[in-house]
């Protein structure tokens, strides 16, 4: 099940287009349908890592598992209040266009990564 915070590797089919392989920051999981994230090809991995910074990084928890030793980024409010405090006002600058919104029928091949934060 995907989490807010986690990093993820995923390959998307959209209707009617190419498929693409993508590596994603999840920033809503499941909204409607629509997995909203940003996608990390399209910025730099020390602003990736800037961003960690200011969120603080914890473990993956898991219902079948205690915990995965698996890092993610803390996104502890609302989807809507990170977007609109940390994201908005730097998304042209450091994130350029990255703001993905997928339907979730239309992942495959979804891999956790355990990104290196260091």
């Amino acid at each position: 099940m995907l989490q807010k915070g986690m990093v993820i590797k995923c390959r998307y089919n959209p209707e009617g287009s190419n498929a693409s392989d993508y590596i994603l920051l999840i920033l809503q999981p499941k909204h409607n349908g629509m997995v909203h994230a940003l996608s990390l090809k399209e910025f730099n991995s020390s602003v990736f890592k800037s961003l960690a910074t200011k969120t603080g990084i914890r473990t993956v928890l898991s219902r079948r598992f205690k915990a995965l030793d698996i890092p993610k980024l803390d996104l502890n409010t609302s989807s809507n209040r990170f977007y609109t405090s940390i994201l908005r006002g730097d998304m042209s600058s450091k994130y350029n266009i990255s703001y993905r919104t997928l339907n979730i029928n239309n992942m495959s091949n979804l891999q956790i990564v355990e990104y290196d934060f260091e």
